[in-house]
Parts: structure tokens; C-alpha cells; sequence
């Protein structure tokens, strides 16, 4: 069992760093971004009526049809019923277009975090005075958790980040000093096995941002916290960090998030480049 739950994360955690995720995942991701990313897909009681009266609808004229044409067939009003049913499905999933165009961060509300981000890198971070570089890492990742709730459109309460660098020169080790500001998760939590530690895997392959969908997919050493408390989160969103002191990568910036796929398609890349200045803000002070 436990060979097999290894060779899993493996297995995954390959085609995750090679980028190559197979054609049922590809469907799979696109699916449930769909269903956790728009409340127009999910059911709910409320919306329970409009269903039945959009089938009565559907069913309306052929059922009619059926029971006062002689020449209708049976099997013809079936297919009637289904052609009618398609057309408002299709009318339905149309005019939510603009509900899910809105659901991407608006240019006025980009070009204010983004000339926010360039206002803060002015900010000379190596004379922050070293009592104050805690707090402001802190109020930093608590900035990156608001960026990712405006983005994704999910409430900002789902959201948590965190800071996580290595511990030593020979990178086996890392520590988690620093949480968004308000945060009641563990800090100061040495980390020994980095081998089930997908940030330090992104850090090993490059500096470049990636996405974890939903850790469920990594079966049991997925779901396996680094600080041994109990993971809610589903999806991630990693950045490796490099120290400008010691120019090389020091560790990486997670933001996750306990909705699934929260990160899928044009958020991952909208968030990384909103998140671009804090990084760099965070990367002059360690």
C-alpha cells in the first residue's frame, strides 16, 4: 500500500513538473473549473424551478405534438425533446458569458495593483529595520491572499500564504517563518523530508511559477502537510523566491486555496504577474 500510494505521487509529480498532464486530466481540470469556479453550474434549491420549468419547456411542444398528431412518432418527440433541451442548454451556457468575462480581474482594478506593486519596490527593503521585516513579510503574503481572491473571484477567507525558505546552505531542510498577517497556522516548523514537498520540487526545477489543480490528485503524500497539521487547502499556487542577498533560489511563496482548480487557465498567469512586485519585495529582505 504504501509503495503504491508512493509510486502515485511519483507518477504525478513527474507529469506535474513536465507540464504534461494526460488528456483525462486536461478534461477532468477543465470540468471542475467549470463546476467550482462558476455558481451558475452548481446546483442549489433555489434554482430548482427555473430547471423544471426549462424541461416543461423542452417538453412542451413535442409532448403536444405527440398527442394531437397522428403522424409524430413516439420516438420522433423523444428526439424533438432532446433537440429543444440542447438549444436551451447551449442558450443558458451562452448567457453566462459575460458573468465569467466578469469574473476575470478588470484592467482599472490590474493597473492599480500593479502601479501599487511598482510604489512598493521604491521602497529601499534592505533599510527595513530587521525588527520590522517580519510584519512586513507578513502584510505582504496578506496582500498576495487579496490579489488571489480578486483574481479567482473566491472569497479571500479560502485563501491562505506563506513563505517557505530553506533551512542551511545544503537545502535538505526547510522552515516556515512566515504566514499572511492574521494567519492561525504554525510557523517556525523545521521541515526535514522535502521529498513529498511539491514547493521544493518547483524550486529544484526552475524559477518559473506553477499551479497544483488539487493535491487529491497526488493521492496520500499529496495530502501530506509539511507542518504535520491537518491540510484544507486543495489547489496551490507556488513561487520560488531568490535572495537577492545570496543570489540563488532561498525557497518559494505558496498560495492555496481550499476550492479545487482555483488557479486553472488565465489566473495562474494574471496572479503571477500581479504578485510579480510583492515577490520582489519579499526576495530583497531575506
Amino acid at each position: 500500500m504504501v509503495n503504491g500510494a508512493k509510486d502515485r505521487f511519483e507518477k504525478q509529480k513527474a507529469r506535474w513538473l513536465a507540464e504534461e498532464p494526460s488528456f483525462i486530466n486536461r478534461c477532468w481540470d477543465a470540468l471542475c473549473f467549470y463546476r467550482y469556479a462558476f455558481p451558475w453550474v452548481q446546483f442549489s434549491w433555489y434554482k430548482l424551478p427555473y430547471v423544471l420549468a426549462q424541461l416543461g419547456l423542452a417538453a412542451s411542444g413535442p409532448a403536444i405534438a405527440y398527442h394531437t398528431a397522428d403522424k409524430l412518432e413516439k420516438w420522433h418527440a423523444i428526439y424533438i425533446f432532446l433537440g429543444v433541451l440542447v438549444v436551451l442548454v447551449l442558450a443558458a451556457f451562452l448567457s453566462g458569458t459575460p458573468e465569467r468575462r466578469a469574473g476575470r480581474i478588470s484592467k482599472p482594478i490590474q493597473t492599480i495593483w500593479v502601479r501599487f506593486g511598482n510604489l512598493l519596490n521604491t521602497v529601499k527593503s534592505g533599510a527595513t529595520p530587521s525588527a520590522q521585516k517580519n510584519p512586513s513579510i507578513e502584510f505582504t503574503l496578506a496582500l498576495a491572499t487579496s490579489l488571489a481572491a480578486q483574481v479567482t473571484g473566491i472569497k479571500q477567507s479560502e485563501f491562505a500564504a506563506s513563505l517557505v525558505l530553506y533551512d542551511g546552505d545544503e537545502r535538505v531542510r526547510m522552515k516556515i517563518d512566515h504566514r499572511d498577517r492574521g494567519s492561525d497556522r504554525p510557523i517556525g516548523r523545521q521541515i526535514n523530508d522535502l521529498e513529498t514537498v511539491l514547493g521544493h520540487h518547483a524550486c529544484q526545477s526552475g524559477a518559473a511559477p506553477r499551479v497544483v489543480a488539487d493535491v487529491k490528485r497526488f493521492g496520500k503524500y499529496g495530502l501530506k502537510s509539511p507542518t504535520q497539521s491537518r491540510p484544507n487547502y486543495r489547489s496551490i499556487f507556488l513561487h520560488p523566491v531568490t535572495s537577492v542577498q545570496k543570489g540563488s533560489v532561498a525557497g518559494f511563496m505558496s498560495v492555496d486555496c481550499t476550492v479545487p482548480h482555483a488557479f486553472h487557465g488565465h489566473r495562474a498567469d494574471d496572479l503571477a504577474a500581479l504578485l510579480e512586485p510583492l515577490k520582489a519585495h519579499i526576495e530583497e529582505m531575506i
